[in-house]
């Protein structure tokens, strides 16, 4: 069967990378397993580098 494989970023977000395929791709494959690999990133993930720009809606102006 085929691997999911997963990043996990510093922030703790967890999100899809790829798929390992197996040698039985096309032929009997039944997809991925409930096991997934999880790659380790260790910077912030796009999401949270992103709300680090956005301005802050609590302050008053």
């Amino acid at each position: 069967m085929c691997t999911q494989v997963d990043k996990r970023w510093a922030c703790g977000h967890v999100g899809y990378f790829q798929i390992k395929y197996c040698e039985r791709l096309f032929k009997g494959c039944k997809g991925t397993t409930a096991h997934h690999e999880i790659l380790e990133e260790p910077e912030l993930c796009s999401d949270c580098l992103r709300r680090k720009t956005l301005p802050n809606p609590l302050v008053s102006k």
